[in-house]
């Protein structure tokens, strides 16, 4: 890839980033279809998440992902953001325009495209939320647009858990509460939205009692594709999915806001494939 002053520049702001596999991705797509853009990391402190957001139009830089732990805080910096992104209350993208900085969010589109090539149907389902972060609200949200009858969610910061809870809450008429143990026993998908599981020693979000062959197990980690947790779910039985599938569908809708072009998805896949078996 050669970067010249032409070069169009796109990336992610998170922290950290070191893990990502994002610009292989995007890299992918971009020399498929023959764009002469490049996709870098941006390891941003939260202490300095203003300034680079703010900065992206001074740089001329086309647009971000926004990740951990940015993503809700992003959202206050934009002139403008998506209907989409109202509604979750949180931001996984950027979009730099003349007349502003637009902000979007493609992870509740691109989790639930990934469940439901499963074949699940979240309608009438009762689901078990771990994490109420920002990943954590966008799943939220979409399932109980998609029609959950129940979530029941867990954080460790309890703040967190009761603002998303009483967010929910008020915007759909579901039952939305704190996941208990007699609650987690009786559901159909439980979905970690934390990065518990990412580092070889963390311990599993949730006990793995709870865990059941009738249900659904959804990580949205994707480095390791195989986490503890989908390891011990499959021990009892549970179908499973890995968060890269969501990592894709999410990068091919923030891909077409950026360049007004249909992301090649299969290359997006095949690419996210490639460099996972590297690390």
């Amino acid at each position: 890839m050669k970067i010249t002053g032409k070069t169009k520049v796109v990336g992610l702001m998170g922290y950290p980033v070191s893990h990502t596999i994002s610009p292989a991705i995007h890299d992918a797509s971009f020399s498929h279809l023959g764009l002469d853009w490049v996709y870098l990391p941006f390891e941003v402190k939260p202490k300095y998440l203003k300034e680079a957001i703010f900065g992206l139009r001074p740089l001329g830089i086309a647009g971000v992902n926004i990740t951990i732990p940015h993503k809700m805080q992003a959202l206050t910096y934009m002139d403008e953001v998506s209907s989409e992104a109202e509604l979750i209350g949180a931001i996984n993208t950027v979009v730099v325009k003349e007349e502003g900085l637009f902000g979007d969010n493609t992870d509740g589109k691109g989790f639930i495209r990934s469940i439901k090539e499963t074949g699940f149907s979240v309608e009438g389902k009762k689901i078990a939320l771990i994490g109420a972060g920002g990943a954590g609200r966008a799943v939220g949200v979409s399932l109980a647009r998609e029609g959950a009858v129940a979530i029941y969610i867990s954080d460790a910061d309890k703040e967190r858990r009761d603002s998303l809870i009483g967010y929910i809450k008020d915007r759909f008429d579901i039952l939305v509460s704190e996941a208990t143990p007699n609650l987690l026993k009786d559901t159909d998908l439980l979905v970690n939205a934390t990065p518990c599981g990412m580092k070889e020693n963390d311990p599993l979000p949730i006990d793995a009692g709870f865990i059941h062959s009738n249900l659904l197990v959804y990580d949205l980690i994707y480095n390791p594709e195989k986490t503890r947790l989908l390891e011990e779910a499959e021990k009892k039985g549970a179908k499973t999915i890995s968060g890269l599938a969501m990592l894709v569908y999410q990068a091919g809708l923030s891909f077409s806001a950026w360049t007004g072009i249909m992301p090649p998805v299969d290359v997006m896949m095949n690419a996210a494939k490639s460099e996972l078996l590297k690390i």
